[in-house]
């Protein structure tokens, strides 16, 4: 099968043998996808340094036919070196790769995670990006993955009368969406500007993820929600999610 080409990221390296290794990469022309890369720990001149974590780059990938496919070499196109000399930077980016991989399955061929990844590690590795600004593109982020895998907490109609919840604050049970008459003592509930941000991060575009600001009183309202929504979603919680909260 003859090579393609796709930007990718990787999103994990192991180790093969002396000098090989299999990695799992999320492109945005061929979905996530695990190859084989021979001599990837030694030749310099196919992988030189573009094969490492927070760098976007071209790979050149040859497709399985059956097995593990090949990736013959990569070029770098953009490392986010922001994000590797900071942090609290460098913790949010780790925890966005992983919930990638989790969150991502293989022979899916959407552009949306890619440009979702993407479009979170330009706003993370922006000069301007203060601390409260990381928080605010990590809760975005996970908004954005829960409602790419269908687990969307925003909506009009309560999900137990199917009755419409009304405006202003929102009350959840089990995660999803619960009017007035239907919320009791168990249900989460956020304020009206919670529910506005939580809808405005839905529908934020991935290039602009930075234009959206969160108060800290509502990304308070938001974390808890939003993380056991994501843990539901993705099957298990995230072990980087415990990093975050340190």
């Amino acid at each position: 099968m003859p090579a393609t080409f796709a930007h990718a990221f990787l999103l994990r390296l192991t180790p093969f043998k002396e000098s090989d290794a299999v990695v799992e990469l999320l492109t945005r022309q061929l979905g996530k996808i695990s190859l084989m890369a021979r001599g990837a720990r030694r030749s310099r001149k196919r992988f030189g340094g573009a094969l490492d974590y927070l760098c976007l780059f071209d790979a050149e990938v040859v497709p399985p036919r059956s097995g593990m496919g090949r990736l013959n070499s990569v070029e770098l196109r953009h490392c986010f070196d922001n994000i590797r000399n900071d942090v609290d930077r460098f913790t949010a980016a780790g925890h966005m790769l992983d919930v990638m991989r989790m969150g991502t399955r293989e022979g899916d061929p959407s552009q949306d995670p890619f440009d979702l990844l993407h479009g979170a590690l330009d706003a993370l590795d922006a000069d301007t990006l203060s601390d409260a600004g990381v928080t605010a593109l990590v809760l975005i982020f996970q908004i954005k993955m829960i409602a790419q895998l269908g687990y969307g907490l925003e909506g009009d109609y309560c999900s137990r009368c199917s009755e419409p919840v009304g405006e202003g604050a929102l009350s959840f049970a089990d995660l999803a969406p619960v009017c007035a008459s239907c919320a009791d003592a168990r249900s989460v509930a956020i304020s009206a500007g919670a529910r506005k941000t939580l809808a405005a991060a839905q529908r934020a575009h991935n290039a602009k993820l930075a234009g959206l600001r969160i108060t800290d009183a509502i990304a308070g309202e938001l974390i808890p929600l939003v993380e056991s929504a994501l843990t539901r979603a993705l099957g298990a919680e995230p072990k980087t999610l415990g990093n975050l909260r340190r």
